[in-house]
């Protein structure tokens, strides 16, 4: 297991044996190789995770599994990592489980950037901050045809849709 120092507790899994010799060149190459190679990435539980940071994964195109869980994310962060999606397109499953923070706001952000994640199957938003049936509504119409599964529970949900 190999960690990037410049994304906050990035932990980077799934490398080929050839991506690990490649990262014995410079640290510049290491990164580089590291990030046309990445497929999972789980940042630390109760670490905070800047919108600058976030930015910063657009540049691992090959994430399928992006785990932000309990990472204190707010909405600002929401649209940092929307704006991100863009260089996600392989991204299949993103969690953001127990970011009580990131509320409606953040969620309907990512939302309006659907179109960004085209692989996305699994969508995990439970305890998120989110308050209203209506952020689950359009976060369910932008993905209905593709996740195979939308975790909204633990969520204080309003009923109005």
């Amino acid at each position: 297991m190999l960690q990037s120092p410049d994304l906050c507790g990035l932990v980077l899994r799934d490398l080929e044996p050839d991506d690990l010799s490649a990262l014995r060149l410079t640290s510049r190459a290491a990164l580089a190789a590291v990030r046309a190679h990445c497929t999972r990435a789980t940042w630390g539980y109760n670490r905070a995770c800047s919108a600058e940071r976030l930015g910063d994964l657009a540049r691992y195109p090959a994430l399928r599994v992006l785990q932000l869980d309990k990472c204190q994310l707010t909405p600002e962060d929401g649209r940092a990592l929307a704006h991100a999606a863009g260089g996600l397109a392989a991204l299949r499953a993103l969690s953001l489980r127990g970011n009580t923070d990131l509320g409606d706001a953040g969620a309907i952000a990512l939302a309006r950037a659907g179109t960004a994640l085209p692989a996305l199957r699994s969508l995990d938003i439970s305890e998120t901050g989110l308050s209203g049936s209506s952020c689950v509504a359009a976060i369910a119409g932008t993905w209905h045809r593709q996740l195979v599964r939308l975790d909204v529970s633990q969520n204080a949900l309003d009923g109005s849709a």
